[in-house]
């Protein structure tokens, strides 16, 4: 752990999400990895296809490096267990398809990207490693696995397991058919590479390059536009909106669910136009202006010195006047 914590400090790697990714779509387009739907136990499923690569041309060039190449994977993790999946004990099953793969892939820049990045993981993030799953591995596969199984550590081998055509029954007990792409013999037909995670990935690098932070969840409502049935033993596997944004993240959910498929701009939270609504609510907060209403009405209180007006109705006490009429009398005499 001292070591891991190390190594973090000395690549920065906390500092990793607000990077620009300036290779990112390319990497992903050469070389395809992508998460895509969750197990019967809510974790993150992921998949890579190394044997359909074609990124030897870009490693060759001096800005695209197979270090870093690992940085941008580092990425794409980092992401994962602060963004699509922050559980504490979220755990990734990873599934390797070896169809494409041949025996002078071993001495090449593939094999030499897979073993770095497979070392990074069995260093640094062991315990968040479920289930490996090497499927289509050819028959030749046996035997390099067994030159190279003594070099993994003891823990992180007893997670993977070999399969050759027929891994299909072995994945559907990790997770559901119509979760799984149909690459995979799954009934997921939503393209590879275009899940709802990958959207939500896509997006976030894209924030990054912009010069933004890049703080994009994938939201509960969204996640499960792909994945209606949810997780069968974890209620909650799906990350909620962050920080008590859910009533503004669910609203903007409600204006780009329709096309979120098809459109990477839609799933902006920028564009919702109920943010712009939000102050109308405070317009209407004016009544509280009205408050001093009732304190127009304590001049009522002058009306309680109309008594003390009825009290100036000494005017009748002028009314003596008749004793002006005491004289006339006098004068007949």
């Amino acid at each position: 752990w001292t070591a891991t914590i190390d190594w973090r400090i000395e690549e920065k790697i906390d500092d990793i999400l607000s990077e620009p990714q300036p290779h990112f779509h390319d990497i992903k387009a050469q070389y395809p990895h992508y998460y895509h739907g969750r197990s019967r136990e809510g974790n993150c499923m992921y998949y890579e296809r190394p044997g359909l690569s074609t990124i030897r041309p870009l490693l060759k060039q001096k800005h695209l490096s197979i270090p870093a190449t690992v940085r941008h994977y580092l990425f794409t993790t980092e992401w994962l267990w602060k963004h699509l999946d922050p559980r504490p004990d979220g755990r990734l099953i990873s599934v390797y398809d070896c169809t494409g793969i041949k025996t002078s892939d071993l001495a090449g820049d593939i094999f030499k990207l897979m073993k770095a990045m497979m070392k990074v993981m069995q260093a640094h993030y062991p315990e968040r490693s479920a289930k490996m799953l090497i499927i289509n591995a050819p028959s030749w596969f046996t035997t390099i696995w067994s030159m190279i199984s003594p070099l993994i550590d003891p823990v992180t081998k007893t997670k993977i397991k070999i399969l050759g055509s027929k891994f299909q029954e072995e994945l559907f007990q990790v997770v559901e058919p119509c979760h799984v792409p149909i690459e995979f013999g799954g009934t997921d037909e939503t393209p590879f590479g275009s899940s709802i995670e990958e959207l939500a990935l896509r997006k976030f690098a894209d924030d990054c390059n912009g010069g933004l932070n890049g703080s994009y969840n994938v939201s509960r409502e969204k996640f499960l536009l792909t994945h209606p049935d949810g997780n069968v033993n974890d209620p909650t596997p799906i990350p909620s909106p962050p920080q008590g944004a859910a009533a503004e993240e669910s609203s903007q959910t409600d204006n780009t669910v329709p096309v979120i498929v098809n459109s990477q701009e839609a799933i902006s939270p920028i564009e919702s136009p109920l943010v712009v609504e939000t102050p109308t609510p405070q317009v209407e907060a004016a009544p509280v202006v009205e408050t001093p209403t009732p304190q127009v009405e304590v001049v009522s209180v002058v009306e309680i010195q109309d008594p003390q007006v009825e009290a100036e109705t000494p005017a009748p006490q002028v009314e003596p006047a008749p004793v002006v009429e005491t004289p006339t009398p006098q004068v007949e005499a």
